[in-house]
């Protein structure tokens, strides 16, 4: 319930499908995947029961990608999968997909901003609900796309994952338009939200005027986004509270197969305010940062 409320809050709209699906369906995951038959199966679309809650969410968002401008839907599904002389294990997920009508020619940066917002969205949401900080890495998922794919953990368990759907299957679907799409491992998230809902998490809020430090710096159009912005919060600058990609820009005044990504990073502090001569010094270090880690800086 407080999923469902926290993703309807963001503009989600709640969708229900059937627990059956297809046999080619049910190899979406994986080529090799085999699910429960049904004995007398009509219609043929829903002759096994779904081992991913994915094919049947992209079938509604198909079905109404020429009524809307933008579609976020999200699910509550389960699967069911095989085991050795036993009944189905089944597994609960929390899916949720989002899919925009762009138009030609849409520079990548407006991709990868709304990538960022959507992570930036499932991670609030899971905040709200008293979770511990959890860890982000890019994955290799054989249906979402290379480049444009991240897995959250927590002590070596995935809790979701994230990402553009892969561009071989989005024109198999019969897809008009790039779709960003993920699913919350729900046993996971209970066993955590269930360790931690008595867990004290507040912070009072500082009474002195926060301070923003922006830093550009010039990558590889391929090259990650994340890698500084993990190297700054590793640095554990005792001001700095959060940072995060602000902006992606390429285009003139940058060489060919370049982009340029600036950084926003939050500085709180809890016993002073402020002074000129603090905020050079952390400007200083996240420039050494930079440079130390061979990344060039914007001019």
């Amino acid at each position: 319930r407080k999923l469902k409320f926290s993703f309807s809050a963001k503009a989600f709209t709640e969708v229900f499908t059937y627990s059956f699906c297809s046999a080619k369906e049910n190899q979406f995951e994986d080529k090799d995947a085999q699910g429960l038959a049904l004995q007398n199966p009509m219609p043929e679309e829903f002759q096994e029961l779904k081992l991913s809650p994915y094919p049947s969410l992209i079938k509604s968002i198909i079905s109404n990608q020429d009524r809307f401008e933008q579609i976020r839907v999200f699910e509550y599904a389960r699967t069911y999968h095989r085991q050795k002389d036993e009944l189905a294990a089944e597994k609960r997920w929390f899916c949720f997909a989002q899919l925009k009508n762009y138009k030609k020619n849409t520079p990548l940066e407006s991709f990868t901003q709304d990538f960022l917002n959507l992570r930036d969205d499932v991670l609030q949401i899971l905040l709200e609900l008293n979770l511990p900080e959890i860890s982000l890495e890019r994955t290799q998922i054989s249906y979402l796309h290379p480049n444009a794919s991240l897995v959250a953990k927590w002590e070596g368990k995935t809790l979701f994952e994230l990402g553009y759907l892969h561009p071989a299957q989005q024109d198999s679907l019969g897809l008009n338009q790039r779709l960003l799409l993920g699913k919350i491992d729900f046993s996971i998230l209970l066993e955590l939200y269930q360790k931690h809902i008595q867990s004290n998490r507040f912070h009072a809020p500082s009474v002195f005027p926060e301070d923003k430090i922006d830093i550009s710096l010039v990558l590889d159009e391929k090259e990650p986004s994340e890698a500084y912005a993990n190297i700054i919060s590793q640095a554990q600058i005792p001001e700095a509270q959060k940072v995060w990609v602000h902006d992606i820009y390429s285009g003139e005044n940058l060489p060919e197969g370049k982009k340029s990504v600036t950084y926003r990073v939050q500085l709180v502090t809890y016993d002073k305010t402020f002074s000129g001569k603090r905020i050079q010094e952390i400007t200083q270090t996240l420039v050494h940062l930079a440079k130390d880690n061979n990344l060039q800086m914007r001019e």
